[in-house]
């Protein structure tokens, strides 16, 4: 079970025809438990789509320019907070995948979840140095504010330990950065390119 679905009675109903209306009124806890059940079911093959288009592009990509891929292509995420909270966490899984991926691999490149306001933004990019001819690598965050505070659901989907957060205000309200944080080797670990004593 994922953390991310709670849900209070009926916070995502969102219309219907009459009949729906009525049960929901009479009947919330089992009309709670539909649309948990079918948002489940929604949220999981999105995110396994979402996975396989990233495995297959880390496979087969030597660089990226700005690629991402949006756990919530269609917005369905605004109409319930578990909803929004399913989004976010579904982006941490993508990004953990492809962190992990990129560090098993030894490729340089940035990898990084993009949360906003309005889940259809919501992204997991890769960015690399590239032949495109723009010198936009590595990727700037301007106006990022590491370390600021973040809300409650998104620190409760969080490794603190591997990542971090930055925000910033956008026109729709505070978007937020996840990425891995940087490796800091103590003495007794080799880097790679040092040779070998």
């Amino acid at each position: 079970m994922h953390a991310g679905f709670r849900s209070t009675a009926c916070a995502g109903y969102s219309g219907g025809d009459a009949f729906s209306r009525l049960a929901a009124r009479l009947h919330p806890i089992v009309m709670d438990r539909r649309y948990l059940k079918k948002m489940r079911a929604y949220w999981a093959r999105e995110e396994a789509k979402n996975l396989r288009y990233l495995q297959k592009t880390l496979a087969k990509s030597t660089w990226f320019d700005l690629w991402h891929v949006h756990p919530d292509w269609y917005g369905k995420a605004a109409r319930d907070p578990s909803d929004r909270e399913a989004v976010a966490h579904s982006a941490l899984r993508l990004l953990d995948h492809a962190q992990r991926s990129l560090d098993a691999d030894a490729r340089e490149a940035q990898c990084w979840a993009q949360l906003h306001p309005n889940t259809m933004n919501d992204g997991v990019y890769l960015h690399s140095a590239n032949p495109n001819g723009r010198a936009n690598y590595p990727h700037e965050f301007t106006g990022y504010i590491w370390g600021a505070t973040i809300p409650v659901w998104l620190e409760a989907l969080l490794d603190a330990s591997r990542y971090e957060v930055g925000a910033k205000d956008g026109e729709d309200g505070t978007i937020y950065v996840v990425r891995a944080r940087a490796r800091v080797l103590d003495a007794t670990q080799q880097r790679d390119d040092e040779p070998a004593a």
